[in-house]
């Protein structure tokens, strides 16, 4: 009995500790398929963050190339941004930058979209941001036109003085030099002489250091027109006289783009009309004028 005994007992240990190695092995083997389930799953995310990444710097290399190119190439700028999917664009930035570049390529091949669609976002994103940036600057600069449009005179101003600011700070000219611009439209409008020229003066000496001759025989001219405006005909007459004489001498500039050149061969055959009533003598015949024509070696 003593052996039957035993026997059971052994039998009964081994069965419990056959039960136990079961139990386990069963255990090791969720763990272990918890563990891969685990690995698996961080692999996916990584690998979705990889893609997700590299749109990401697509996406942002896409919007560089258009903000390179809004400056002097706006319609180049806008095809850029038109064939970029919204869909892609992951975070608050890429929105309001995308919003920003839009409007401002829109704004300058001659449409006026509203500020509530396209510069809403960065007017909330870059609007309160108290570092400089191209992007604020821009930001202010074009929502102050919009304010400018509607007839909101003192929160256009405001944002243009925000504009220059952030200008300052960049040692930024173009636009720094746009905003004091129309700045100065602004007081002609209201027959406020003295800022008029005030503002139309500091536009010309920034738009000076872009270095950039279409802009600034343009800002000469239109410099020129408010010295006019208010009565100031001797100084009229110097401004003129160095735009007619800048244009002279880069005929034959590649700084003088056939496209930017139309424009300014019409401001300047309108400061020749004005510089004649003012009974200026130049070296042109009484009733010639600069034409396109005469400029298409540009």
């Amino acid at each position: 009995m003593l052996d039957l005994a035993r026997t059971i007992h052994f039998a009964f240990y081994k069965g419990l500790q056959g039960w136990v190695y079961f139990i386990n092995f069963v255990e090791i083997f969720w763990i272990s398929l918890f563990i891969m389930n685990r690995l698996l799953y961080a692999i996916l995310i990584m690998g979705l963050l990889l893609v997700g990444g590299c749109g990401n710097d697509e996406v942002d290399r896409q919007l560089d190339l258009a903000d390179s190119l809004l400056d002097n190439h706006p319609d180049s700028a806008l095809e850029v941004i038109e064939r970029l999917d919204e869909s892609l664009l992951s975070s608050r930035k890429q929105r309001a930058r995308y919003g920003l570049l839009r409007h401002a390529a829109l704004t300058k091949i001659g449409h006026e979209p509203a500020a509530d669609s396209l510069l809403k976002e960065a007017i909330s994103y870059y609007g309160d941001d108290t570092d400089p940036s191209r992007e604020k600057l821009l930001t202010h600069f074009f929502y102050a036109s919009v304010l400018d449009i509607i007839d909101d005179d003192a929160n256009a101003l405001e944002q243009y003085e925000i504009a220059i600011k952030t200008g300052e700070e960049l040692n930024e000219y173009l636009y720094t030099g746009y905003s004091y611009s129309n700045m100065a439209s602004m007081y002609e409008e209201d027959w406020i002489g003295e800022e008029e020229m005030k503002y139309a003066e500091k536009a010309l000496e920034k738009i000076r250091l872009t270095n950039d001759t279409t802009r600034i025989i343009d800002m000469l001219i239109q410099y020129g027109a408010v010295l006019m405006h208010n009565e100031k005909h001797a100084e009229a007459d110097q401004i003129f006289h160095e735009g007619l004489q800048l244009f002279d001498s880069h005929l034959d500039s590649a700084l003088l783009k056939r496209g930017q050149a139309e424009s300014t061969v019409h401001m300047l055959n309108w400061a020749i009309r004005s510089v004649k009533f003012l009974g200026v003598e130049f070296d042109q015949s009484e009733d010639e004028e600069v034409s396109v024509s005469d400029t298409t070696h540009l």
